[in-house]
């Protein structure tokens, strides 16, 4: 059996699998609309926009890959990429991180306690959002769910 997609035809695909496809794409674009929204409500009740959360993060965390959620203290420094400049600006100008110069080195950055309270409240609120987002789903469908994203998310990196 073929399916007529876009102007193409795949070959060998089942009507079954094409429409379990095209309707998994639309939930991940559904859920991703759903979660911006929602980081960007939270975020903007802190006074920031999801760019600045995000950096925020990635100094609290001492790292942009999201595997790696170390806890740090407030005022613990870490190195942030140069091309990062304008988000640590602004973020300096919030009094949420403080930043030092090095001549051997790119900028560092380091939470302030304002800084650390925030990430801290808006790592609550997360939380809780995706108790939200999983309620009603057993620990497996939960640990299946997650395994088969990071594995999309493989095969498309």
């Amino acid at each position: 059996m073929s399916v007529t997609y876009g102007g193409g035809t795949l070959v060998g695909v089942s009507t079954v699998q094409h429409v379990t496809e095209v309707r998994l794409g639309f939930m991940l674009g559904q859920l991703d609309g759903a979660l911006r929204t929602r980081m960007h409500q939270t975020a903007s009740g802190f006074g920031l926009t999801v760019d600045e959360w995000s950096m925020l993060a990635c100094v609290y965390t001492q790292t942009c890959s999201p595997g790696d959620l170390r806890e740090i203290g407030p005022d613990e420094r870490i190195a942030v990429p140069p091309e990062a400049g304008r988000l640590l600006l602004d973020l300096e100008n919030k009094r949420m991180l403080r930043r030092d110069r090095d001549d051997h080195s790119p900028d560092m950055a380091r939470l302030t306690r304002k800084g650390h309270q925030i990430v801290t409240g808006m790592l609550t609120l997360n939380q809780s959002l995706m108790l939200q987002a999983t309620s009603g789903m057993t620990a497996e469908e939960i640990v299946t769910a997650v395994s088969l994203l990071e594995r999309m998310h493989r095969n498309l990196a």
